[in-house]
């Protein structure tokens, strides 16, 4: 008489309790040859069971685990810091946010991807310093892979290139290895070090590299982190990248931080979620009203800087 099958089935699971895929399948495929020869019937389910668990290990088994670097997105905007090694982003995240990264001036002084929020103009822009990208990143050297995912998850880009010697070859290898993860996305450029930068024709090259490779149109800046040179400038980028906009509701308030784009009605939505229902129309001041105090209605565009009184 064969062992009957529910009483086989539980002996397989047992046998089966903390092994690997790979000693799964040979478990499993053992426990086929055991089978009786029914086709049918509560054997024949047994043996399709034995079978799509063979299936499910052997995948298991044959995916090769890659590194992955998820970076939990924080404040408005998350902007990924991308250069190749020794281009001065832990100095970026350093200058601008005050977090006490490792900086120094040998390759690979980040392994990791370091995030810090900045807060820029009352908005808080989550920058993360992504490590530094080597020549053959899409193929993954250098856990390049993982790299480039942590870059397809930021919402925005600022690349960073160290002015110098080699400056035009650097972007080239940095565009090349990265702009697939980087299509579609909002892009800026920090040229880094400027203070150590070395002739005018360098920096010419750098210029002529940037229009070579598309990038002539996307906004840029010379930056020093020792003498502070270009920090306004950086400023403005990175508040481009973010994409929001200031809105107050009262003279000396705290803005109200809101994606471009939005209307009075978001406006009154981030207040209170009881208000939106309530709005009756708006007095605004700003840049979006043709005079000082324009009545508006609830879709009304708003923009930067707006002063707005809501009705209800």
């Amino acid at each position: 008489m064969p062992v009957p099958h529910d009483v086989m089935r539980r002996k397989i699971k047992e046998r089966l309790v903390g092994k690997e895929p790979r000693e799964r399948v040979r478990i499993l495929r053992a426990a086929l040859g055991e089978l009786p020869g029914y086709f049918q019937g509560p054997y024949g389910e047994l043996r399709k069971w034995i079978v799509e668990e063979m299936e499910r290990n052997s995948v298991r088994d044959s995916v090769r685990h890659m590194d992955t670097f998820a970076v939990r997105k924080e404040g408005c905007c998350q902007v990924a810091v991308v250069g190749l090694p020794n281009a001065g982003k832990s100095s970026i995240l350093k200058w601008l946010t005050g977090r006490q990264v490792v900086v120094g001036d040998y390759a690979f002084t980040t392994l990791k991807p370091v995030s810090s929020i900045y807060i820029l103009r009352g908005a808080q822009v989550q920058l993360v310093e992504v490590p530094g990208m080597i020549e053959g990143a899409r193929e993954g050297r250098g856990r390049g892979r993982a790299l480039l995912s942590c870059m397809r998850n930021a919402d925005a880009v600022l690349l960073a290139a160290a002015l110098g010697p080699g400056a035009a070859r650097a972007l080239s290898t940095l565009w090349n290895e990265c702009r697939e993860a980087l299509a579609g996305k909002d892009l800026g450029i920090a040229l880094t070090k400027c203070d150590l930068a070395g002739s005018v024709d360098e920096e010419m090259a750098v210029g002529q590299a940037l229009d070579d490779l598309g990038l002539g149109d996307f906004p840029r800046t010379r930056i020093s982190v020792v003498s502070g040179e270009g920090r306004e400038d950086l400023d403005e980028i990175l508040w481009r990248l973010a994409r929001v906009i200031r809105v107050y509701c009262k003279e000396s308030g705290e803005p109200f931080i809101l994606p471009a784009g939005s209307t009075v009605r978001d406006l009154a939505r981030t207040i209170h979620h009881d208000l939106e229902a309530t709005i009756t129309n708006a007095k605004v001041t700003g840049p979006s009203a043709r005079f000082a105090g324009q009545s508006v209605g609830s879709d009304h565009v708003l923009r930067d800087t707006d002063k707005v009184e809501i009705k209800t």
